[in-house]
Parts: C-alpha cells; sequence; structure tokens
C-alpha cells in the first residue's frame, strides 16, 4: 500500500516544535465569532489553511453543476454549492458541489457528514484536490468524489472508497457524459460543464 501523503505531525523548522492542531469545534466557535470574515479558509487535518481564489471559469462550473444537479435530482437529494462538509473532528471542508441524502431539516442545524457525491471544481488547487482531499474523502468512505480539472479540460471520477484510497480513478473528457453511481439518470456532458 502507498504511504500516506497526510500526516498527524507538521514539521516546523527552527526547532519551534510541534503545532497544536485546531479541533473542528473550536474552529467553528471562531467562525461564530467573525474570526475569519472575509477569508477563504478550511480545517484539514486540524490546520486552519488558505483555500484558493475562485476565478469566473471555477464560478462557472460549479453555477452549471449546481444548476443540473438541483434540477434533475429534485426531491431525491440535497444538492450545496460550496458549503462545508465535516468528515471529522478535525477536518471542515468546503467542496464545490456537495450531493447529499435527504434529511428532515435539510442540514439547518448540523453540518453534513455523509454525500452521494461531492465534486471540486480546480485549476490552481488541483494538486490538493487530487491528492490531499482525495485522501480525505476515501478515508472517511465518501463513496464518489470528482475533479473537474479546469486546465487539462477533464473530470477526474474517484470511486470506490478502500483502505484510504479510491480504488477506481478514471477521467471523461469532451464529447463524453458522466452520471453519479447514485442516480445514473442523472448524467450531464462534460461539454456542459467545462469553459468554453
Amino acid at each position: 500500500m502507498a504511504e500516506s501523503i497526510l500526516s498527524p505531525e507538521i514539521d516546523v523548522a527552527s526547532g519551534l516544535g510541534r503545532v497544536r492542531p485546531i479541533k473542528r469545534s473550536d474552529y467553528e466557535a471562531l467562525i461564530s465569532a467573525g474570526a475569519f470574515i472575509n477569508e477563504k479558509v478550511e480545517l484539514i487535518l486540524g490546520r486552519i489553511v488558505d483555500m484558493s481564489p475562485i476565478g469566473q471559469p471555477h464560478a462557472s462550473s460549479v453555477r452549471k453543476l449546481v444548476q443540473h444537479f438541483m434540477k434533475v435530482l429534485e426531491g431525491r437529494a440535497i444538492v450545496f454549492p460550496q458549503s462545508t462538509f465535516a468528515l471529522s473532528d478535525d477536518t471542515l471542508l468546503e467542496p464545490d458541489v456537495s450531493v447529499l441524502p435527504l434529511k428532515a431539516g435539510d442540514y439547518e442545524t448540523e453540518r453534513p457528514t455523509h454525500a452521494h457525491l461531492l465534486i471540486e471544481v480546480a485549476d490552481s488547487s488541483l494538486a490538493r484536490d487530487t491528492k490531499v482531499k482525495a485522501e480525505l474523502y476515501a478515508r472517511h468512505g465518501v463513496p464518489e468524489y470528482w475533479v473537474v480539472d479546469l486546465n487539462s479540460h477533464v473530470v477526474r471520477v474517484h470511486r470506490a472508497p478502500a483502505h484510504g484510497r479510491y480504488t477506481s480513478i478514471s477521467e471523461r473528457g469532451r464529447g463524453e457524459t458522466l452520471a453519479p453511481e447514485a442516480f445514473a439518470d442523472a448524467a450531464l456532458r462534460i461539454d456542459d460543464i467545462l469553459p468554453r
């Protein structure tokens, strides 16, 4: 098995020692107190990490994905754009699109912890999305994860998580269609979500 790229230890230069990770509950308290106003950050393995700025092609792809899934999955799933997803006590991510199981209250008071599908749209965040986030999502049993690669004009499809990694990774490109495994009738055309 390949060695994990995620490590609980943080190497700190200059002999300062180990950095104390922050728990999700503390991070959420900081958010509630207004600590990150006008900042785009995520909590990854106890570390507060800056998120990449969102350019117009990124925003456009997210909008197209959300519109598609909201229309075809109405009454069968909840679709959230750029909302938090609680993976563990030390990780709170913000996927670009979350396709979630229906739930009473529509996650008004609780953060989602299970998903049918999570999607990241990537340009400058590609390495983090395809390595770090893919491993985190697989470790926590997210059944399907897509990375829309705006640079290569493909969608990387991650499926079948087992032993902390996805056992099936494929690509779909222009001229092809793609549907979530949980909703085979919700296919979309790759051309419709990529920049023209």
